[in-house]
């Protein structure tokens, strides 16, 4: 069902000749979204200054823009640079809700412990009250950076930097508001933003279409910035060995995954000349657990690969042994980040 939902939504010509009754069924939701935004532009809400620089990533639309390789990629940079950085994240998904922590297992959230595992030295914070916890992360860990996760919506921390994420094969889907359609604000809320990064696999026309429809929507555009993603390989599941596309290329491959747009892997998998016979597609955020595995392995054909993405591994790695962790190849992928230069006085 939230695969069906998700096409209807990211398709442009969904909504052809419906316009109006695509406004009337996302009017409650509207009326909400454009009264708090209201509040905060009138300072009646109240917004919280932290003692570090704030730089914010987030999108306009649910799912699927790339947030989380967008952050580790930033927060990999700066760490270079000697610069003491904190993640702070909502934990979507999380089956064990932390108010603040470091995430542990999965269950705090499946990108946030990806986050950890890949950044050992970089405290990724969890808790939804993400205002709060930048007053806590301040005073533990002492940041020059604090690095907001799907923050554009969280408007109750101020920041330095406001990153809006944008799909440049998806851009705005059938370009209406939730439920009918993916975005979360209406296209004018992109006057936050302090920068556009068009991310994934930018296509030629991406950067023209998405001027086109801000143009449409009377919005200045901001900087406009493509920030392709890149694989980096595969991995074997079990002990984080490297492998090849050969090694895979003469045994039956499927393909694994619980993200928000499958499509996109199957391009990354295309990619690196794997072509599965089969995509096991589950919901963005899927909690696996045993009768998952027990089917896999029931339907595993001799000498089969299973190929998932970082997000999926960190979920499935403690549930899978024997020939299906050892046939499983991890998909690496990298965000290409620019440097970060809006004039700011930021320490980057």
């Amino acid at each position: 069902m939230k695969q069906r939902i998700a096409r209807f939504h990211d398709s442009p010509n969904a909504l052809s000749g419906a316009r109006g009754l695509a406004r009337a069924a996302s009017w409650p939701y509207a009326a909400v979204v454009a009264s708090r935004n209201w509040l905060y532009d009138q300072n009646w809400l109240a917004v919280t200054q932290a003692a570090a620089h704030v730089v914010s990533i987030g999108n306009l639309t649910t799912g699927g823009t790339g947030k989380t390789p967008v952050t580790l990629a930033l927060a990999e940079r700066w760490q270079a640079m000697g610069k003491r950085v904190v993640i702070l994240t909502r934990g979507y998904g999380a089956r064990q809700p932390l108010a603040y922590g470091r995430p542990q297992s999965p269950d705090h959230g499946d990108e946030a412990y990806w986050l950890q595992c890949l950044l050992p030295d970089i405290p990724v914070i969890v808790g939804r009250h993400r205002a709060d916890n930048a007053r806590r992360a301040v005073e533990d860990y002492h940041p020059d950076i604090l690095l907001l996760d799907d923050g554009f919506q969280y408007r109750r921390l101020a920041r330095d930097v406001n990153i809006a994420l944008i799909d440049a094969e998806r851009l705005f889907g059938n370009g209406a508001l939730l439920p009918v359609g993916p975005l979360r604000e209406p296209l004018s809320a992109l006057r936050r933003a302090d920068a556009l990064w068009l991310t994934k696999t930018p296509c030629d026309d991406s950067e023209s279409r998405l001027r086109a429809l801000l143009r449409e929507a009377g919005i200045p555009a901001p900087p406009i910035i493509r920030v392709p993603f890149e694989p980096l390989g595969l991995f074997r599941l079990s002990d984080d060995a490297p492998l090849t596309a050969e090694a895979l290329a003469d045994a039956p491959t499927r393909a694994l995954c619980g993200i928000a747009h499958p499509a996109s892997f199957e391009r990354t998998l295309a990619q690196l000349g794997l072509r599965p016979r089969q995509t096991l597609c589950f919901a963005d955020h899927h909690a696996y657990d045993e009768t998952d595995v027990a089917a896999l392995a029931a339907s595993r054909v001799e000498g089969e690969w299973l190929a998932t993405t970082e997000k999926d591994a960190v979920k499935l790695k403690p549930l899978l042994s024997g020939p299906l962790a050892a046939r499983t190849a991890v998909v690496r992928l990298r965000a290409i980040v620019p440097p970060l230069d809006f004039s700011l006085n930021l320490p980057l």
